[in-house]
């Protein structure tokens, strides 16, 4: 007889709630990692890559701390329209500012093709 778990069983999402999870960084060095669903983790890496863009510079640590929180209690949607007025910071994006971060997800979950070297 198979061993079946109780979905009761399976870790959920920080965020949401939801079963399934992945583990995203809210920091690399020191290590801080925390357990949320695929589409919490998406969501999450658009927040850090529109700050990222509003702010003309990587997050350090305490920035990107403070992002993670703010994205464990605000409950709307999240654009990077929104990710700029929690910075308060008012800025116009320009196309391609907004196809980076709409496409920051993407490219983390993008497996990377290695170019073969010519002989």
């Amino acid at each position: 007889m198979a061993n079946y778990r109780r979905a009761a069983e399976f870790p959920k999402c920080k965020k949401c709630g939801r079963p399934g999870v992945v583990r995203h960084h809210v920091t690399y060095k020191p290590e801080r990692t925390a357990q949320i669903c695929v589409r919490c983790h998406g969501e999450i890496t658009k927040v850090n890559a529109a700050a990222a863009v509003v702010l003309r510079s990587k997050l350090n640590n305490s920035l990107r701390t403070l992002l993670w929180n703010w994205f464990l209690i605000y409950q709307d949607i999240i654009n990077e329209n929104v990710v700029a007025q929690a910075l308060g910071k008012k800025v116009e994006f320009t196309p391609k500012q907004i196809l980076f971060i709409q496409g920051a997800y993407t490219s983390v979950t993008r497996r990377r093709k290695t170019k073969k070297k010519k002989k």
